[in-house]
């Protein structure tokens, strides 16, 4: 005993804290070795996120995201953070599954090919893997520090790679740095930082539980707001986690007694040095995922950056404007409200007068020259003209495009049009699946939910729809532009990506392209509503259906071939008119006396009585009553094959009559007084002041109409055709790189 007191005398206070010190140092470098790994782990997490939504449905993603909860508890058992029972496995288990009920519907309907499900389902995972471990190890940091690390603290050591795609793509920052990003940004950060606070205070598992209470607000805010069908599957998904979360907070699991502390297990496993090459591992799987998931994707095509290849053209300003025919003071609005132009204006006064010049500064120079190989020509087949490089370096993309839907399962053809023609005008001028390059459209038509960076090609929907970063061509507008004028006089300007104009279907849709902007000095700039427009060359005048005869030549018939009279109603006639006028037509003797209530349903739908249409059909060798109102594009293109067999077609659809226009068969739209469809005269005037001449009468009825004859004679329908799709197949390469945010203008 007198040796034992006499060793433990002899050791100083000063040699016995020398192994605590070198303990403490030891753990602070194993603390600091995990928070790196765990930064590098939320960066690594977050990426995966985004990479897997890019590959397959976002629902998909985050149905396999639902489950990082159960990764959270592996991990929190493994590491002895908690002792769980089966009754808490199965708890977690009943909120996974849940959120996957939610979603799985909107899972099931992608189109998405075996070998991208496999790669987005496999980031998804690997995302839950990251996200989980960066959560559990800022628990475990405590049992070194004595506090869970913040949020802010994790980001300081993944934010140079979380930022690496935008450094790699080329793009100003002016692009990324967007009063949205930054809104993103701060709510993210609040969220997350709000989160790890709360995680300090409760078990990992308690705190991913918890955390499903945002996805399950978020399904129910956006089912409230956009008015969402909330289907029997999705309310039971819902009732089935609010229930499991629940539960959990009626049985909180035990801490784990009778095993190591979870630093203890670490330090026993792992010293700085292994978790710097860890953490190294990681760096080069981000960086290398990042080269070869963006490589020129990232990047404006050749075509589109200058010098490659034949001198083509990029940039954006100093261009020398082009004269307005017509001549005409550009319109600049003063203190006092504007008065509507009148539609009784001649088409080159309209122009003259209502069509201010574009100022140099806002015109993006063509992006293929005349004379470059790569350039669209007009009069040469589709097949025999030249493709573009594919827009994507793996070889897939989708474009969002824009056009409305009736609030009802069907569509109307002057608008599901838009979806065929962009995808014929795809196929024509890229490069196909078998050849490595898919370009797929996606369209929305919610426009309570209008989104950023989407092509608008049919519609008239120009004096209000297009939202920052999105493209026009060949679309219209029912609003005067006083109405534009006057509105955006009392709006802010957009501090956004500029709206791009290609065409628009007329002089008057010109016009509401070319509002002077909020604010705009002299009333010089050009916005689009309140956001700022630029223009793709001149932009030209035509609407979009006019380029179906050159997409589809398949569809023309010869003249000598053609036969019968057709009346096309507007899909908002098809209820009242369509069943009715076939069953007057095929029921009724010509001679019948129509009762006073059919009479006037008649008269809406401009047509007198049944020996009237006997007489049409007699003159032309057969009637045909068509409805614009289909169940999809294929039906469509179905009604087109139709209007271009007539001899004479008469529509309350204006794209009855452009089609039929385009194919050279005679025509005429008429617009009956107290009409079901509710068409404004101006949209008709619009479409017809790309052509020379006075303004067109619209007739009230379709006798009126047939007796005035065509409202064009010409072949300018053809002339034009070939212009606004020339532009469009020229600036297709710019469209898509723009949309996808790859060009910055």
């Amino acid at each position: 005993r007198g040796r034992g007191v006499r060793a433990g005398s002899a050791k100083s206070p000063r040699a016995a804290s020398e192994p605590d010190a070198a303990a403490e140092g030891e753990d602070s470098d194993l603390a600091h070795g995990l928070l790196l790994i765990a930064g590098l782990c939320n960066a690594v997490g977050h990426v995966s996120t985004m990479w897997s939504t890019d590959v397959i449905p976002t629902a998909l993603t985050h149905t396999v995201r639902g489950a990082e909860t159960l990764f959270v508890a592996f991990l929190s058992v493994a590491l002895s953070l908690l002792q769980l029972q089966g009754k808490h496995w199965a708890i977690v288990c009943m909120i996974s599954l849940g959120l996957a009920a939610e979603s799985v519907l909107d899972t099931l309907s992608g189109n998405t090919a075996a070998g991208d499900m496999v790669l987005g389902m496999g980031l998804a995972v690997a995302a839950n893997c990251f996200l989980a471990t960066r959560s559990v190890l800022a628990k475990v940091i405590g049992g070194f520090t004595g506090s869970t690390p913040q949020y802010l603290t994790l980001c300081r050591y993944g934010a140079v790679l979380l930022a690496l795609p935008t450094l790699l793509s080329g793009a100003a920052p002016a692009h990324f740095v967007t009063r949205a990003n930054l809104q993103a940004t701060v709510c993210h950060v609040i969220y997350s930082q709000s989160s790890f606070y709360v995680l300090s205070r409760m078990d990992p598992v308690a705190h991913g539980v918890l955390k499903t209470c945002s996805r399950l607000s978020i399904i129910v805010a956006t089912a409230i707001a956009f008015q969402y069908p909330m289907t029997a599957l999705k309310a039971l998904g819902l009732a089935a986690s609010i229930t499991g979360i629940f539960l959990y907070a009626v049985n909180k699991p035990m801490k784990a007694s009778g095993a190591a502390e979870p630093h203890e297990k670490l330090r026993a496993v792992a010293g700085y040095a292994q978790l710097r090459a860890v953490a190294g591992v990681l760096v080069v799987f981000l960086v290398i995922g990042t080269l070869v998931e963006h490589p020129e994707k990232l990047r404006a095509l050749a075509y589109l950056e200058g010098a490659a290849e034949g001198g083509l053209r990029g940039g954006g300003k100093g261009v020398v404007v082009p004269e307005i025919p017509g001549g005409g003071t550009p319109l600049v609005p003063g203190e006092g409200l504007l008065s509507p132009p009148s539609v009784a204006l001649a088409s080159a006064e309209v122009y003259g007068t209502y069509l201010a010049a574009i100022p140099s500064e806002q015109i993006i120079p063509e992006p293929i020259p005349e004379g470059h190989p790569l350039r669209w020509v007009a009069g040469k087949p589709p097949g025999a003209q030249p493709r573009l490089p594919c827009p994507y370096a793996d070889g897939n993309g989708v474009i969002d495009l824009w056009y409305y839907k009736p609030p009802n399962p069907t569509y109307n053809v002057g608008d599901v049009l838009a979806e065929v023609i962009l995808n014929r005008t795809l196929e024509y001028r890229f490069p196909n699946a078998t050849e490595g390059c898919h370009v797929g459209v996606a369209v929305n038509h919610d426009w309570r939910n209008i989104l950023s960076h989407q092509v608008y090609i049919i519609g008239s929907e120009t004096h209000w729809m297009p939202r920052n970063g999105s493209v026009v061509w060949g679309q219209g507008s029912k609003k005067t532009y006083a109405e534009l004028v006057n509105a955006t006089a009392a709006a802010a300007l957009a501090a956004e990506d500029p709206v791009v104009i290609f065409g628009t279907r007329g002089v008057h849709s010109a016009t509401v392209t070319r509002v002077p902007c909020p604010g705009a000095e002299g009333g010089r700039a050009l916005c689009v509503g309140s956001h700022p427009a630029r223009y793709l060359g001149q932009p030209v005048i035509g609407d979009g259906a006019l380029s179906m005869s050159l997409l589809f030549p398949e569809l023309r018939v010869a003249a000598a071939e053609r036969s019968g009279f057709t009346i096309a109603y507007h899909v908002r006639d098809h209820n009242k008119c369509y069943d009715f006028v076939r069953r007057v037509y095929n029921e009724w003797d010509a001679a019948q006396e129509i009762p006073q209530e059919d009479a006037a349903t008649l008269a809406k739908c401009g047509v007198a009585d049944a020996a009237h249409l006997h007489a049409l059909s007699e003159k032309y060798g057969g009637l045909n009553i068509l409805s614009m109102q289909v169940d999809g594009a294929e039906a469509a293109v179905e009604v087109v094959k139709a209007i271009a067999a007539s001899r004479f077609v008469v529509g309350s659809s204006m794209h009855s009559v452009i089609l039929a226009d385009t194919y050279g068969v005679p025509s005429r739209p008429f617009l009956a007084p107290e009409a079901f469809n509710g068409q404004p005269e101006l949209k008709y005037h619009d479409y017809y002041s790309a052509y020379s001449g006075e303004m067109r009468d619209i007739p009230g009825d379709v006798m009126r109409a047939e007796e005035l004859g065509p409202g064009v004679t010409t072949d300018e329908p053809q002339i034009i055709a070939a212009t606004i799709t020339e532009k469009l197949m020229n600036g297709l390469g710019f469209l898509v790189q723009y949309l996808d945010g790859f060009i910055s203008i």
